[in-house]
């Protein structure tokens, strides 16, 4: 027992004991340093806000920020920046290591097809509630004819339309609604360079049908300004349209 415990206060034993406490904080802490580049520890990135960007868009950041994406999945709204990103998880502001993959819901860039209702003479109304419960929009031009508020017909793009036919969702169908015997002709208006409120409150008050405006998605944007319009005011000011006749509107932004 002398023996043994004389070895304990020995100065070999004290040198064995620091050194052998030496390695095994070496090795702890190397192994952190050498185990940090692939656990990434203690490094947290702050994820960014990427909705309304599309994909294009946010791959340098993605970069910058050391992070990877994927396309969950592939909704439609007509009303929404073609290929934009609409939902992202993790979601901005919350805290995720490099490398992290973000998953992106993504507005596509072309419309799925609906097919056209088997009946659409009748009603306006029940035409419209048909052609909405499908996701498309309803232009409606009125024609003289013995019935008022009846639709004779419908046309996508200045083409007739047959029960079946497949339709881009969100696509505008024009549907020649009969509204008595009637209408005037008028000078046609000069919408170039104006914003859509000035275009909806001169075909307010003419009295004219609602217009087919293009891209739809510029039409609620402040920005946005005539381009072209169809039919097409001559220098003289003296082109004339029926009130019934239909109106298409091209928008761009203002430079």
């Amino acid at each position: 027992m002398k023996e043994y415990l004389k070895f304990l206060i020995s100065r070999q034993f004290i040198v064995h004991l620091f050194l052998a406490a030496g390695v095994v904080v070496v090795v702890f802490f190397g192994g952190i340093f050498l185990l940090n580049p692939y656990t990434h520890h203690g490094i947290a990135i702050t994820v960014p806000d990427f909705k309304g960007k599309t994909v294009d868009e946010v791959l340098k950041m993605l970069e910058e920020k050391n992070l990877n994406y994927k396309i969950r999945d592939t909704l439609y709204y007509d009303d929404k920046r073609k290929g934009c990103i609409l939902e992202q998880d993790p979601l901005p502001e919350s805290h995720v290591k490099e490398g992290r993959v973000i998953y992106f819901t993504v507005n596509g860039l072309n419309p799925p097809n609906v097919k056209f209702p088997e009946k659409i003479e009748g009603s306006l109304r029940n035409a419209k509630t048909q052609l909405e419960s499908r996701g498309l929009k309803v232009n409606p031009i009125y024609v003289e004819g013995p019935h008022t508020d009846y639709v004779t017909g419908a046309q996508f793009e200045g083409h007739p339309i047959a029960a079946g036919d497949l339709i881009p969702k969100g696509s505008i169908i024009d549907l020649f609604v009969m509204q008595g015997f009637g209408g005037r002709t008028i000078m046609i208006p000069d919408f170039m360079g104006k914003s859509m409120e000035e275009v909806l409150f001169i075909i307010k008050q003419d009295s004219l049908s609602e217009p087919i405006v293009k891209p739809d998605y510029l039409k609620n944007d402040k920005n946005a300004i005539v381009d072209r319009q169809i039919p097409e005011p001559d220098s003289t000011g003296n082109a004339t349209m029926n009130q019934t006749d239909p109106i298409y509107i091209f928008l761009k932004l203002k430079d």
